[in-house]
């Protein structure tokens, strides 16, 4: 189911977008040739970014398990990265408008992908005794859990959004320069799952690091202070083109 949610997910979104971020060549083949190949890039760079943040030591003992992703085990900040590369080659002439139209259309895809965890009983929160709190069978303790799922759904869609639309508004023209959208997306979301994870239980393979801080929060920092590296160079060079 969650493969299936994002592939559609891709699918839909490869038209929503060309009005709102023309490119050089926008029209629906170009459109879906970038949404295609970024789709292929998230989905190696997800199952590579899993071996090498989450289990780098067994997948070094069996690499021949790391193309099987029937076995589970996706990052999304390795998919990032595939997806960075994949629409930088694909045409780099186009790389910072395309990247602002995945980051724009990242807001609705993530969503789909967070409910369709909470469907299939995966990435469950922490134990909690509110009225709106879920018993996974997964879990295997019965125990009432933040639906952190989609708390993420919420936060990654129609919050981060907002964030992004009221930032291009804030800063008029020099907030629609190329790029400025993505590095603003790679902040908002990087704040947002920050915070949501300290509800999330923590991957069984890693658990906390250190202080209760978890591996996505940690990789998440990084982003933060790449993301923001990114929109200051970016309004830098809108501003001095």
């Amino acid at each position: 189911m969650y493969g299936l949610v994002y592939l559609l997910g891709f699918l839909a979104a490869a038209f929503l977008g060309r009005r709102s971020f023309p490119c050089f060549e926008n029209t629906p083949l170009y459109t879906l040739y970038i949404a295609v190949l970024a789709a292929v890039g998230a989905i190696i760079g997800g199952r590579l970014g899993y071996a090498l943040f989450y289990e780098p030591g067994y997948y070094l003992e069996h690499p021949a398990e790391i193309p099987l992703l029937y076995l589970g085990g996706m990052s999304f900040h390795g998919g990032l990265l595939g997806l960075l590369l994949a629409v930088l080659l694909a045409d780099i002439r186009g790389f910072w408008t395309n990247l602002d139209r995945m980051a724009f259309l990242a807001c609705l895809i993530l969503p789909l992908g967070r409910i369709a965890n909470f469907l299939n009983g995966e990435l469950w929160g922490t134990p909690c005794d509110y009225l709106w709190c879920v018993i996974f069978e997964a879990a295997g303790d019965g125990l009432p859990r933040h639906p952190a799922q989609l708390y993420e759904a919420a936060l990654e869609g129609p919050v981060l959004l907002v964030l992004i639309l009221a930032f291009r508004h804030f800063l008029k023209e020099r907030g629609r320069a190329p790029g400025v959208t993505a590095g603003v997306f790679g902040i908002g979301y990087a704040l947002l799952r920050f915070l949501a994870e300290f509800l999330r239980e923590p991957d069984p393979v890693t658990g906390y690091l250190w202080r209760g801080f978890t591996r996505g929060q940690g990789l998440c920092a990084v982003m933060l202070l790449a993301a923001a590296t990114m929109l200051f160079l970016r309004l830098r060079a809108s501003r001095n083109p």
